[in-house]
């Protein structure tokens, strides 16, 4: 799969590659860990593995209506992150998705809202949920200090 996403960085336009991403992932829209390794999010790692656990809970729920959050969005740049975000809009195909991250991303994308705030500042979390929740899901992935 690395190889695969190599090959696209080198011959397909930047502009293209999210909705060639897309197409390839939603050849298995049942199979968590393919689309995580599609998009190359660390969920879907050998060394992690969560998106093995992550389908146990939400399998049943996969074509339900919901709310999804995740905090941190990943990437070290304003264009990069994300992995994960498209991960979970390929993978429930009626939710809308809310990343936040502590850095502003360039992110737009069908169904899927970047916001950019801090998970220590509760006056952001309120915000949050007013404007966007109720959550039925949340991955929290931000700091990752005890």
């Amino acid at each position: 799969m690395e190889r695969l996403r190599q090959q696209l960085r080198r011959v397909v336009p930047k502009s293209m590659r999210p909705r060639i991403q897309q197409l390839v992932a939603s050849a298995r829209p049942y199979d968590l860990t393919f689309i995580g390794k599609v998009y190359g999010t660390d969920k879907a790692s050998a060394h992690l593995g969560y998106t093995t656990i992550y389908e146990g809970f939400f399998r049943r729920r996969r074509r339900q209506r919901l709310a999804i959050l995740e905090i941190g969005v990943g990437g070290t740049t304003p264009e990069e992150g994300g992995a994960s975000l498209r991960m979970w809009r390929t993978y429930f195909p009626k939710a809308r998705i809310v990343g936040v991250d502590i850095m502003a991303k360039h992110l737009e994308e069908p169904r899927i809202t970047v916001l950019t705030g801090d998970q220590r500042d509760d006056k952001f979390l309120e915000r949050l949920a007013a404007e966007h929740g109720p959550f039925d899901v949340i991955i929290d992935d931000g700091s990752h200090r005890a």
